[in-house]
């Protein structure tokens, strides 16, 4: 029997913040490019590795030039794409989900890193 919507949603905390404070590092270690920063929207108690989330996408984006990714948190992921073209399709085709579980993308430039970033 699968679980209800009410059982499904007990372990979220929707007054969690949305928002992740990145490392000036992430920034300095990818260098200027083309952003995104991805969160996955999980229960308190479900962790995904930056590498997890990478590689499950790798597979469904199938972007031409590549991209490098970096940790930023707790299920965040600092996407650094090596085409603008790369970037927008993404974008285009969200909403993205790893499973059940809805992963929120949003753009930022090389002045947002060190900010932080809103995922509302």
């Amino acid at each position: 029997m699968e679980p209800s919507l009410e059982d499904l949603c007990a372990d979220l905390f929707l007054n969690e913040p949305r928002k992740a404070v990145l490392d000036e590092s992430v920034g300095r270690k990818l260098g200027s490019g083309n952003y995104l920063v991805g969160k996955v929207i999980a229960p308190k108690d479900r962790f995904l590795s930056h590498n997890e989330i990478a590689i499950y996408f790798r597979s469904y984006w199938k972007v031409q030039h590549g991209f490098n990714h970096m940790d930023a948190g707790r299920n965040t992921v600092f996407f650094k794409f090596n085409s603008p073209v790369d970037l927008r399709r993404v974008q285009q085709g969200s909403p993205w989900t790893i499973g059940k579980l809805l992963f929120v993308l949003t753009e930022v430039n090389e002045d947002d890193v060190n900010d932080n970033v809103d995922f509302s």
